[in-house]
Parts: structure tokens; C-alpha cells; sequence
């Protein structure tokens, strides 16, 4: 019985010992609820305060809007001067295209004016080839007519400052295509002048030839028959030489030298033949003793030669009659 009521308070005992140590660990267990829940609470309102609507910090609007107005005016204004720009190029494109179209109506009415006191004078009877004067003819209306009206306006009243840039861009171009078109129009023209100078005095050396050739048969046939009439044997040289030299310039050829230079050659050739014979004629007269300075003379010229077929005849029948003659 006392062992029993021992273990009796020994288990009294440890039951309080154990409810006590309930207590404790409940009031610790609800302390760190607590505690848990006052971090919570504390972490809770930390966020609210920092998730309240706080006033947000907005970049004012007018900075936006004043930048945008200044690129518009930058925009406008840049667009002017770019069309002002464009404006004045043109405008200077346009007076430097009609001052050259200016100039090459100045040459080419120049180069008319030329022609017009030389080449377009010549005929096609002066030429050896008629085709080349009708060729001249032909561009030279050509030219009158490439030339316009539009060369007697000044460049300031073609391109006018008030144009529009279109404007003076086209009249820019036309200008251009006009200057071009004079241009090779005044080449045309000078070359078909060249070709009425070359006929002409290739005409005009093959007629100068042929005089010399002419007069050289003659020549020849005087100093033939003026063997053994004279004495005088410088003359009868002289004669020689100018025969050898004339057939020279018969036998040249337009090159080295010019057509109108030899042709000239050859008119001084006849001249100083002509000059030769005539010497000789009087040598041969001097010394038949009949002095026309005494005596009356009559001269008998043959103009439809030197003939290989009249002369022969000329010369036979005279003969017969005794007559002198060269």
C-alpha cells in the first residue's frame, strides 16, 4: 500500500512535471507564432507601403512637342532652300545653254557672210563639177533655217528669273539641242564651201593647163621651123627652155602645191612662152630682111588650133605661096 501510494505521487508527480512542461512549450509554441506573425505582419506592411500608389515622376510634354515643331520648321525650311537651290541651277544651266546657243549663231551667221562674198558666188559653169554649187546652195538655206528666231532674244528675256525650274530646264535643253544643231550645221556648210573652192580651182588649173599645153605645141612647132632662119641662136634657146619648163608644170600635179597656186604657175608659164616666141618671131623676121617697122605687115592667125590635121594643111599651102610664117 505505501509502495502503491508512492508510485502514486511519483506519478502525481511526473503528471504536474509534464503539465507544467505542456504549458511552457504551449506559451513558446504561441510565442513563436506570434513572432512569426508580427515578421509577417512587418514584411506585409513593408510591401503595402511599398506597393501604395505612390506619385510617379512623368517627363513634362512640352519638350516632346517643341522638338517636333522644330523638326517640322527645319523640314520646311530645308525644302525651301533645296528648291531654291535647284531654282538657281537651273536658271544658271539655262542662261550658260543659250549663251552658247548664242555664240554659235554669231559664228555661223559669221561663216554665211564669209561664204557669201566667196564660195556662194561661184557658178556652176566655174567648177568641175556643178553638183557642189547646188550642195552649197542646199546648206546654206539649211543653216538659215537651223538658226531660228529665237537667237534674237537676249539671254535674260530666254531664261527669265521669274520662271518656273521646269521652265528653265526646258528652255535649258532646247538651248542645248539648238547649239548643237548650229554647230554641226556650220561644219556642213563650211565643208560644202570647201568643195565649191576646190571645183573652181580645179577647173581653173585644168584650164590654165590647157592654155600651156596649147601654146607649148605651138612652141615647139616655131622653134621647129625656125631652123636655119636665124642666126640668133639665144632666142631659139631661150624658146627651148621655156618649152621644157611650161611642160613641166603641164605634167604637175595639185598636191605638194596648191590647185590655185599652180594654176597660177601655169598663167605665167603662157605669159613668159608667149614672150619667148615673139623674140624669136622677130629674130626670124630681122633676118629675112622684112622690117615691119618699115615695111607693111599683115599677121594671119589660125585660132582653131594647134590641129595635128588643119595645121599640116596651113603650113602646106603657105609654103607653096612663098609666105613666112610661124
Amino acid at each position: 500500500t505505501g509502495r502503491k501510494g508512492a508510485d502514486g505521487d511519483s506519478g502525481a508527480t511526473h503528471g504536474g512535471a509534464d503539465s507544467v512542461e505542456g504549458r511552457i512549450g504551449q506559451k513558446e509554441g504561441q510565442t513563436d507564432q506570434k513572432g512569426r506573425a508580427s515578421e509577417e505582419a512587418l514584411s506585409a506592411e513593408h510591401i503595402a507601403i511599398l506597393g501604395q500608389d505612390s506619385p510617379r515622376r512623368h517627363l513634362p510634354r512640352w519638350p516632346w512637342i517643341t522638338l517636333l515643331v522644330l523638326f517640322l520648321f527645319a523640314s520646311i525650311f530645308g525644302v525651301m532652300i533645296w528648291k531654291k537651290a535647284e531654282h538657281n541651277s537651273a536658271l544658271r544651266d539655262c542662261r550658260d545653254a543659250v549663251g552658247t546657243s548664242v555664240r554659235a549663231r554669231a559664228r555661223l551667221r559669221k561663216t554665211l557672210d564669209s561664204i557669201a562674198s566667196t564660195s556662194a558666188s561661184v557658178t556652176s559653169k566655174q567648177v568641175s563639177d556643178g553638183k557642189v554649187v547646188d550642195e552649197l546652195r542646199t546648206e546654206m538655206a539649211a543653216a538659215s533655217s537651223v538658226m531660228g528666231s529665237n537667237g534674237k532674244k537676249s539671254v535674260d528675256e530666254q531664261c527669265p528669273v521669274e520662271s518656273s525650274t521646269a521652265s528653265l530646264k526646258s528652255s535649258a535643253v532646247s538651248a542645248a539641242k539648238s547649239s548643237r544643231a548650229m554647230t554641226q550645221q556650220e561644219k556642213r556648210v563650211r565643208a560644202a564651201s570647201a568643195a565649191v573652192i576646190a571645183g573652181r580651182d580645179a577647173k581653173t588649173l585644168v584650164d590654165a593647163q590647157g592654155s600651156l599645153s596649147a601654146l607649148v605645141t605651138a612652141a615647139t612647132t616655131l622653134l621647129d621651123s625656125a631652123e636655119g632662119q636665124t642666126a640668133e641662136t639665144e632666142y631659139r634657146d631661150e624658146l627651148s627652155t621655156r618649152i621644157t619648163a611650161a611642160q613641166d608644170l603641164v605634167r604637175t600635179k595639185a598636191g605638194d602645191v596648191s590647185a590655185d597656186d599652180l594654176a597660177e604657175r601655169c598663167r605665167d608659164g603662157v605669159t613668159s612662152l608667149q614672150a619667148a616666141m615673139d623674140d624669136l618671131s622677130a629674130s626670124i623676121a630681122r633676118q629675112s630682111g622684112i622690117d615691119c617697122d618699115v615695111l607693111k605687115c599683115v599677121a594671119l592667125t589660125f585660132d582653131d588650133g594647134p590641129s595635128a590635121v588643119n595645121d599640116v594643111k596651113l603650113r602646106d599651102e603657105l609654103e607653096k605661096l612663098k609666105v613666112k610664117a610661124t
